[in-house]
């Protein structure tokens, strides 16, 4: 939302340009509605101004290697690039995010194996604990197709990355 202040101050291209940037949808509107909440009006002439930087910021944030590198570490999204721009992107978002999820998956199944392991070195020599071994190997199995899916998703960037501009 804006402030009074931010509303009163407000430099419309930067703000259309950090919101294209930062891979915003048009914003326009909603910051239109939080002035006007506070009883100001914004002139149309601005609408342009904030339009055409948002253009601009939408286009430089829409990059593929951009796209690529944000999904990697979880973020960035590919709904405000334009078509075709966007269908052009699904795929090496999709890669790339997926290469993200499967590294998270691998650090919870590997976090799920410690806590398995002191609970077996914790547990009482008397207790039965077949079924934490049992487990135990169960989660072995899932971290190691984990693996060999992170394997599968590196050779896929490995073949992406040389198209990435």
């Amino acid at each position: 939302t804006m402030s009074i202040e931010d509303c009163q101050s407000a430099n419309w291209s930067a703000l259309g340009l950090k919101d294209g940037l930062s891979g915003s949808t048009n914003r326009w509107n909603s910051r239109v509605q939080a002035c006007q909440k506070h009883g100001l009006s914004i002139a149309p002439e601005f609408q342009q101004m904030y339009l055409k930087a948002h253009q601009s910021g939408i286009v430089q944030y829409c990059q593929p290697t951009k796209i690529f590198n944000l999904a990697l570490v979880g973020e960035g999204s590919i709904y405000a690039c334009p078509e075709p721009l966007q269908s052009e992107l699904v795929p090496i978002y999709r890669i790339a995010n997926n290469y993200y999820q499967i590294k998270k998956d691998i650090q919870y199944k590997q976090d799920e194996l410690d806590r398995l392991a002191d609970q077996i070195r914790r547990t009482d020599s008397n207790a039965p604990i077949k079924h934490l071994y049992d487990e135990q190997a169960k989660k072995r199995d899932e971290l190691r197709r984990l693996m060999q899916d992170q394997r599968q998703v590196e050779y896929e960037i490995e073949l992406i990355r040389p198209t990435l501009r």
